[in-house]
């Protein structure tokens, strides 16, 4: 190619660039109407179902641009345009580069201000109290299953659950270049989810549990012969190398993250929507077959059970349960009144599902 023509080339993109600009004002002008609009109204800034509609939209339009990274620009596009209406905050269980903080980043953008919580009973009682207006935590494992903390403060019924975030784990060993490492320390699920690795790889090395994958790389950074396991974030933030990389024990692994808020959306129905419950049953015999058989007769997929002690009765449990459908469907509202009949069925929240 002469240069000439790569000149040519080069003029063209910068004039492509300038009208995307000018386009992307165009649609902060519009979205800030909106958001006057909403103000006057009391509607909620936040409209999960509609940035659904949008970002669905914008998949079947890509063409040259991967639909996957299109998605990701208007993810940012919608983020920044949301800033526009009303500042966000955002909880989430901190310090910064966690597999948390970046579910939230994939979900709210980098617009909102993110607010690190040392614990997720902090982020709930941050969104209970109003202190932030949305928190995101960890409530399951594809390999480790559930987060415990996070069902049983659910049930205490201070929050409402409105979006679901699905983030590949990928972790990293991390260090200084060149150390003997001795001692591996992370997070409690991160050690579990590299066993194998570990086992091979440093069957002599001390395993020490930290409360986050970023406390560990951050002890990896001041102790000597310390390796960590964590993100590629992480490593970065604490200038440390990645000394292995995907060292965890399976590549299909994945954390599923709750969005909660004060208040529940407004609207509960859409093509790909699920509903979280708890679900509270006599004591005897059949209880829950009946339950599960409410569920089967509607019509209503169940995608997940779970029993939890109920802390009230000893030997008495609660059961979270995840069905396909939002809470205002009819399936889902017959199902549920069924339950209602012979226990009881709080609904946590329906949400857009996660893609995964």
């Amino acid at each position: 190619m002469s240069e000439d023509k790569l000149q040519e080339l080069r003029t063209e993109i910068d004039r492509i660039d300038g009208e995307i600009v000018k386009l992307l004002n165009t649609r902060a002008i519009a979205a800030e109407g909106i958001g006057k609009a909403k103000s006057r109204a009391e509607g909620p800034t936040y409209a999960p179902q509609r940035e659904e509609v949008v970002l669905e939209g914008v998949r079947k339009l890509a063409g040259e641009f991967p639909a996957d990274a299109v998605v990701s620009v208007f993810k940012e596009v919608i983020s920044g345009c949301r800033s526009l209406q009303k500042g966000l905050r955002v909880g989430f269980l901190g310090p910064m580069g966690t597999f948390t903080h970046q579910a939230a980043l994939a979900h709210f953008g980098s617009a909102p201000e993110l607010v690190q919580s040392k614990s997720i009973n902090q982020v709930f009682s941050d969104v209970s109290s109003g202190d932030v207006n949305f928190g995101v935590v960890p409530v399951e494992n594809s390999l480790e299953g559930s987060v415990r903390e996070t069902l049983d403060l659910l049930v205490q019924g201070t929050v409402h659950i409105v979006g679901e975030v699905a983030t590949p784990i990928n972790h990293q060993l991390i260090g200084k270049k060149g150390a003997t490492i001795n001692r591996i320390v992370s997070h409690p699920q991160a050690l579990a989810q590299c066993r194998r690795f570990i086992a091979s790889n440093y069957p002599r090395a001390e395993l020490v549990p930290t409360i986050s994958t970023v406390e560990g790389v951050r002890r990896a950074k001041d102790e000597l012969h310390t390796a960590a396991l964590g993100s590629k974030v992480a490593a970065e933030a604490y200038e440390l190398a990645v000394l292995q990389s995907n060292v965890q024990d399976h590549s299909d692994n994945f954390t599923r993250f709750f969005v909660i808020a004060k208040e529940p959306l407004t609207e509960s129905k859409g093509p790909n929507w699920k509903t979280s419950c708890l679900l509270t049953l006599q004591h005897e015999a059949g209880a829950l077959l009946s339950a599960l058989k409410s569920f089967a007769e509607a019509g209503v997929n169940l995608a997940k059970i779970e029993s939890r002690p109920s802390k009230t009765r000893k030997w008495e449990y609660v059961f979270f349960v995840d069905i396909h459908g939002g809470a205002s469907e009819p399936a889902v509202i017959k199902a549920l009144n069924t339950i209602n009949s012979n226990g009881a069925a709080l609904v946590l929240g329906s949400y857009p599902a996660s893609d995964f």
